[in-house]
C-alpha cells in the first residue's frame, strides 16, 4: 500500500539521522559526555519520537482512510448490486408482464377471429336459409304447376286383410315425364324399389320412376330419389343372396364331391380287402387241399406198407382169406 511504503522510507531517513548524531565508540564506553552532547542527544530522540508518534499517526489516519474508503466503495458496491438486481428483477416482472400481455392481445385475436369465422358461417347459414326458401318456393310453384298437369286422382280409402286401412288411388289419367298418356282409369297398385305397377283396363303395366309423371309421384307421396336408394339397396340385396346362394351352392358341390370321392375311397378300400380275403381263403384252401392230398397219400403208403407187411407175414394158401379179412378189417 502506499502509505506502508512511505512509512518505511521515513524510518530509514530517522537511522540515519541517529547514526549521524550518534556518539563515538570510545564516548559511549567511557561515560565522557559534555552536557551540549546530551542534551543534544535527548533532542535527537524527542524529535525522533515525536516524528515516530507523527509517521504512526499518518499511518493510522492513512490505513483509517483505506479503510473508510474501502467501506464506501462496498457499500456502493452493495447499493449497485441491490439496485442492478431489483433492476432485473423489474425487467423480470415488465417482460413477464409484456407476456401475460401478449398471451392476452393473441387471446383476443384468436376469440376475434374465431367470432368472425362464427358471424361469417352465421351470414353463409342465412344466405343458405334464404336460397332454401326460395328453391323451395320455386319448387312449390313447379309442383303447384306440374300438379295443375295431371288431373287428380279419386281416393278411397278401404280395409285390407289385416284389418287396416289403406288408400287406394284411381288415376284418370297416368302420364309420363314427358306428357304422354300411358294409361287410364289406372288404379295404383304398389311400389317396389323404383318401379311402380298399375292396374288400367287392358292389364297391369309397370312403370319406372324417372318414366313417370312427377305429379303422379306428387299424389302418391313418393319420393324419387328414395325410391332409387331403395332400389339400390335391393339390388345390393339381391347381389348378395345371389352371391351367398351360389358359395353355398359350390360348397354343396364341393361336400358331395368329398363325398363320393370318401365312397369311391371306401368302394377301393372294400374291394381291396374283399380280395384279400379271397386271396387268403384261396391259399387256405389250397393249402387244406395240399394238407388233405398229402394225408391221403400218407393213409395211401400206410395201408401199401400193411398190405405189405401181411403179404409178407402171411402164407400163400391162405392169401384170398386173409385180403378178405383185412379188407373187412380197414373197411374196403
Amino acid at each position: 500500500m502506499p502509505c506502508g511504503g512511505r512509512s518505511l522510507e521515513l524510518r530509514g531517513k530517522f537511522t540515519a539521522i541517529r547514526r549521524q548524531h550518534r556518539a563515538p565508540a570510545s564516548r559511549r564506553f567511557n561515560g565522557s559526555y559534555s552536557v551540549q552532547e546530551i542534551l543534544r542527544m535527548k533532542n535527537v530522540r524527542i524529535i525522533a519520537t515525536i516524528v515516530l508518534v507523527c509517521f504512526s499517526v499518518v499511518q493510522a489516519v492513512l490505513v483509517y482512510a483505506v479503510w473508510i474508503k474501502k467501506r464506501t466503495v462496498e457499500a456502493r458496491l452493495k447499493e449497485t448490486l441491490t439496485a442492478a438486481t431489483n433492476s432485473q428483477s423489474a425487467l423480470k416482472t415488465k417482460e413477464e408482464t409484456i407476456e401475460l400481455l401478449e398471451g392476452k392481445v393473441n387471446r383476443l385475436v384468436q376469440v376475434l377471429t374465431n367470432s368472425t369465422a362464427q358471424l361469417r358461417t352465421a351470414q353463409e347459414a342465412i344466405r343458405a336459409i334464404e336460397l332454401a326458401r326460395e328453391e323451395n318456393r320455386k319448387q312449390e310453384e313447379a309442383a303447384a304447376r306440374i300438379v295443375a298437369e295431371v288431373p287428380a286422382p279419386t281416393i278411397t280409402v278401404e280395409t285390407d286383410r289385416a284389418g287396416k286401412q289403406v288408400k287406394k288411388f284411381l288415376f284418370p289419367k297416368v302420364m309420363s315425364a314427358g306428357g304422354n298418356v300411358l294409361a287410364t282409369n289406372a288404379a295404383f297398385g304398389k311400389l317396389v324399389g323404383r318401379r311402380l305397377s298399375f292396374w288400367p283396363e287392358t292389364g297391369p303395366i309397370a312403370l319406372d320412376v324417372e318414366r313417370v309423371h312427377p305429379a303422379i309421384l306428387r299424389y302418391l307421396e313418393i319420393d324419387p330419389e328414395g325410391a332409387k336408394q331403395i332400389q339400390v339397396r335391393m339390388d345390393a340385396s339381391w347381389r348378395a343372396q345371389q352371391a351367398a346362394d351360389h358359395q353355398r351352392m359350390l360348397a354343396e358341390q364341393k361336400f358331395q364331391q368329398e363325398r363320393w370321392e370318401a365312397q369311391e375311397l371306401v368302394r377301393v378300400e372294400q374291394e381291396k380287402a374283399n380280395a384279400e380275403i379271397a386271396k387268403n381263403r384261396a391259399q387256405e384252401r389250397a393249402t387244406l387241399e395240399t394238407a388233405y392230398n398229402e394225408r391221403l397219400k400218407a393213409q395211401a403208403a400206410a395201408r401199401m406198407a400193411d398190405a405189405a407187411m401181411i403179404d409178407a407175414m402171411t402164407p400163400a394158401p391162405s392169401t384170398i382169406i386173409q385180403n378178405v379179412n383185412r379188407n373187412t378189417l380197414f373197411g374196403y
